[in-house]
């Protein structure tokens, strides 16, 4: 893809990585259409097999990844197909490791088989948030993933306590935000249960999205504006509108000149 890179190197032009969840089906139940996203990305979410996923859709993801030079992040979560892993579970520390361990499991042997490699952990749905929130729960996720793979990164919201468990055990952090979900004035987003909560409108996505790339800003239903800064902007995979929006999003970033890309980061770099 033209101005697309997976390695921008430090201190160039400015630049945004775009990510999706993708890898998300099991069986005949199909969620989202990997096969247009992910060459529509430069990093990919893949699931792990707990919330969604099984071994042939994440092995698709992965190829698909693989073909266009999409970097590869785990997307692990509560084990809950049921609610998809948007309810939170009460695990023990061990309980929680030991799942996070068999799911990253799961998805390297499946990378390896392609002869490609995991550069990141993002959790996904109720664990996301958990982690943003709660100290232990992100401790454990950074030091179950570093056990698993010293060279993996962490990918979240910024100003959290899982970007700043990250800090205090210097693994690098690469902070997202969302194009597709609204956010409430304190920057968490704001929870599902609202009917508006996920955004609908391709535009109105796109919009946000090269927002918050260009400008570092999100407006809010208040009609206020609220700073939030990221390393990278996330378009939900089962979102109807996914392709729709990032397709907008590619082109009102390149017309602004701002290259689309991944980097390895360092903690703390812009």
């Amino acid at each position: 893809m033209e101005n697309q890179t997976n390695n921008p190197t430090d201190g160039g032009d400015q630049w945004i990585d775009l990510n999706c969840d993708v890898g998300e089906s099991s069986g005949d139940q199909i969620i989202g259409n990997d096969q247009v996203l992910i060459p529509l990305v430069t990093s990919a979410n893949i699931a792990c097999g707990a919330h969604g996923g099984d071994r042939e859709h994440v092995a698709n993801a992965v190829k698909i990844a693989v073909q266009h030079g999409v970097r590869i992040g785990a997307h692990p979560s509560y084990p809950d197909r049921e609610n998809f892993g948007r309810q939170p579970m009460d695990l023990t520390e061990l309980e929680l490791a030991d799942t996070l361990s068999q799911q990253l499991a799961f998805l390297a042997d499946i990378v390896s088989e392609q002869d490609a490699s995991i550069s990141y952990v993002k959790p996904h749905g109720a664990l996301y948030h958990r982690c943003s929130q709660d100290t232990t729960t992100a401790r454990v996720v950074v030091e179950t993933a570093r056990a698993f793979d010293a060279s993996l990164s962490m990918m979240g919201q910024g100003g959290t306590e899982f970007e700043r468990v990250c800090e205090t055990m210097t693994v690098p952090y690469i902070r997202e935000a969302f194009a597709d979900r609204r956010y409430l004035e304190c920057g968490q987003l704001k929870p599902r249960r609202f009917s508006d909560a996920v955004i609908t409108d391709p535009n109105a996505a796109a919009l946000q999205g090269a927002s918050i790339a260009l400008k570092n800003v999100v407006a809010l239903d208040s009609d206020q504006k609220i700073t939030v800064v990221a390393d990278s902007i996330c378009v939900h995979g089962d979102n109807p509108i996914a392709a729709e929006t990032l397709r907008l999003i590619r082109a009102k970033i390149l017309a602004a000149g701002v290259s689309i890309g991944s980097r390895v980061l360092r903690h703390g770099s812009q």
